[in-house]
């Protein structure tokens, strides 16, 4: 994921959404999930010091 690719949007100086498309999620164990939210647009990478973790129930993402 990533802003090039449109599925991070920065929505001010402190949120952003994520936008996942069905692909991305669909080889994700049940359970949960996390992301690692790292800065790649500076020389060197940068951790934020945080995760998302997202709740995964069931896959429902279909070939198709």
């Amino acid at each position: 994921m990533a802003t090039a690719s449109g599925t991070i949007e920065r929505q001010g100086e402190q949120s952003f959404d994520l936008i996942l498309p069905g692909v991305a999620s669909k080889g994700w164990p049940e359970h949960r999930v996390l992301i690692d939210v790292v800065r790649t647009d500076l020389p060197t990478h940068q951790h934020l010091g945080f995760r998302i973790s997202v709740p995964v129930v069931a896959p429902i993402t279909q070939d198709g």
